[in-house]
């Protein structure tokens, strides 16, 4: 991701409650930077953020589709041996 800055493993991601007015009460997803929680830092990563939040869901969804076609290899294996 380009203009990422910080550490990877050192970032949180929260949904907004912040001292910003909220825009037409819409949530939205903010990254908070350890050391660097500033509100100018949240307004630049604040673009990123969903970018995240998606990158972390679409990895959970393929590891879960792994795990799930990985035990349906398993049960067809065991079906063809026991026949």
């Amino acid at each position: 991701m380009s203009e990422y800055f910080g550490h990877p493993e050192r970032v949180e991601i929260w949904p907004a409650q912040t001292h910003l007015q909220p825009i037409d009460c819409v949530e939205i997803a903010w990254i908070r930077m350890l050391g660097a929680c500033d509100l100018l830092s949240a307004q630049r990563a604040k673009k990123n953020a969903s970018a995240i939040v998606y990158y972390k869901v679409d990895q959970a969804a393929r590891k879960r589709g792994l795990a799930q076609a990985g035990m349906a290899v398993a049960n067809y294996t065991a079906q063809l041996r026991s026949a």
